[in-house]
């Protein structure tokens, strides 16, 4: 008797019809108790971590300037 015999007529044979291109996939379920350790983890993750306040962007203000205070202030810059 060889090995490939004893292995098919120990191990039953199954089609696979529920993996197929635009079918049903099989539903997989995560284990409950991975599932409820991930929430733990987060959970705690959650706790640790401070609450960050959300900033204020400064905000700039534009200033309207005539074409002769422009090239006097460019002038400014090219001398430092």
């Amino acid at each position: 008797m060889d090995l490939s015999d004893i292995y098919s007529t120990q191990v039953k044979k199954t089609s696979v019809s529920m993996l197929q291109v635009g079918g049903n996939f099989p539903q997989i379920e995560k284990d409950p108790n991975i599932r409820r350790l991930e929430q733990e983890v987060y959970a705690k993750m959650r706790s640790i971590m401070p609450k960050e306040e959300p900033q204020q962007a400064p905000k700039d203000e534009v200033v309207a300037l005539s074409f002769q205070d422009a090239l006097k202030e460019l002038a400014e810059f090219q001398k430092k």
